[in-house]
């Protein structure tokens, strides 16, 4: 990323710009944010809930300053409930 932004840019954590009108505008850096669901038949029953947990771990990614990725662990809910012994 060094490439698109300059050493000020990183120091001050955003970079200005001036926009059509000539005034200059503060934006953030470029980030990505990823969140990760493994899709089983026994976790969800629809796409629906798909994208409910997508939507979840990619918000919960978008909270972590800079790039990153969030991968979901968790199991369908009846494996939460049985007995491992």
């Amino acid at each position: 990323m060094e490439n698109y932004f300059t050493k000020e840019d990183f120091t001050r954590g955003y970079m200005e710009v001036e926009n059509r009108k000539g005034i200059m505008e503060q934006f953030p850096l470029t980030s990505l944010s990823i969140g990760v669901v493994e899709v089983t038949k026994q976790r969800f029953k629809n796409t629906i809930e798909i994208g409910e947990a997508g939507a979840q771990v990619k918000h919960l990614a978008k909270t972590i300053y800079g790039s990153t990725y969030v991968i979901d662990r968790r199991k369908n809910e009846e494996d939460k409930f049985k007995n491992t012994n």
